[in-house]
């Protein structure tokens, strides 16, 4: 039988690791706000926000195990690389500055909002804020949480005719004191589909 190679495991969970944890990376950058996400039912690929966070923390947690083992497993051959590199009459210098400069750059357009990598951050804060997200924006932060009868009080919306206009679109509504959260879920969609329905913005849910 072959023999179990534990250098080369470690190298594929490495890899698969980093792009699992990479992938999640996208999917947050494009997430709205918390609250935005539970209202809007913000999805990517799929997964919602909480799955996204949960496989971001786990594949970084797995990374910065996995390359410690890495190190660990191959410390004999890192130390006769550096060896090897340090014998030769050429040092890295060159490249190193190079590498430390490019860094500093990126960590002063950060610092300083300078163009256009500043696009990058002005536009996940347009992303966070709902605007690819939201057609209907929450009456309140986490609106979604709240009971039908708080929010038609806080859109000035009389309850009795939210609730008809719901029924009406095949949403039940067994209690005035049931969230928002929870009739979209029995009904299938999202927070803000049921609010347009019962504030009268929508005439379906779905």
């Amino acid at each position: 039988m072959p023999r179990f190679r534990l250098r080369i495991l470690v190298s594929f969970s490495l890899l698969g690791a980093f792009l699992a944890a990479a992938l999640a990376g996208a999917a947050l950058y494009l997430r709205p706000e918390g609250s935005l996400a539970s209202w809007s039912g913000w999805r990517f690929l799929g997964v919602d926000k909480k799955g996204w966070e949960g496989v971001h923390t786990l594949f970084v947690a797995l990374l910065f195990i996995l390359a410690a083992i890495h190190v660990a497993i191959n410390r004999k051959a890192l130390a006769a690389y550096l060896r090897a590199r340090a014998a030769r009459p050429r040092r890295p210098w060159l490249e190193l500055a190079a590498a430390v400069i490019l860094l500093a750059l990126f960590l002063a357009a950060a610092l300083n909002h300078w163009p256009p990598l500043q696009g990058l951050m002005d536009l996940r804060s347009d992303i966070k804020a709902g605007r690819f997200a939201a057609e209907v924006p929450p009456p309140a932060p986490e609106a979604d949480k709240m009971s039908l009868r708080s929010v038609c009080a806080l859109a000035s919306v009389p309850y009795e005719e939210a609730a008809g206009r719901l029924r009406a679109a095949g949403i039940e509504v067994p209690d005035p004191g049931i969230s928002l959260a929870a009739l979209a879920k029995a009904a299938g969609t999202t927070p803000e589909r049921v609010f347009s329905v019962a504030a009268g913005r929508s005439r379906a849910a779905d």
